[in-house]
């Protein structure tokens, strides 16, 4: 990306997301122009092309076929990769993860500017959340915790 491994624009977020799942999927410029053609787009090689040199913007209604074609999620393609700790949008530089969290990281003032506060970026990856939601689980099974007092027939 050219502006670091840490600070992406998120049209380089996207079109390497575009790059990387359809090398993933081992598919060919023209094989997605097909794939996302069978899905009611006017897609063809150069239009993959550009996308993936980021000279081409996703329309809204793109993004999940597009996300159905290469085989991912649509979350999966629109969020940065972890090495990605911040994304610019116009000359704003914004904490990636705001992409997938409402954190109070960026608020607008009462008169419409824009406020960004930076720090730690507390990113998960799905599986990390798995761990977690697994630890939790078997410490409630341990404990009790999580568990609702028996009714007596009082």
């Amino acid at each position: 990306m050219q502006t670091g491994d840490d600070v992406a624009g998120y049209g380089e977020v996207l079109a390497a997301n575009v790059r990387a799942y359809r090398a993933r999927a081992d598919v060919t410029q023209q094989q997605l122009a097909g794939r996302m053609r069978q899905l009611g787009e006017r897609w063809h090689y150069q239009t993959v092309g550009a996308v993936e040199r980021g000279v081409r913007p996703l329309a809204a209604q793109e993004i999940p076929a597009l996300a159905m074609a290469l085989g991912c999620g649509i979350e999966e393609l629109m969020l940065p990769a972890p090495n990605v700790e911040q994304v610019m949008f116009g000359d704003q530089v914004i904490p990636a993860s705001r992409l997938s969290a409402v954190d109070g990281s960026v608020a607008w003032d009462a008169d419409g500017t824009i406020s960004v506060v930076t720090g730690p970026t507390g990113r998960y990856t799905p599986e990390q959340l798995g761990a977690i939601a697994q630890a939790l689980a078997d410490l409630e099974s341990r404990t009790g915790a999580g568990r609702r007092p028996r009714k007596t027939g009082r």
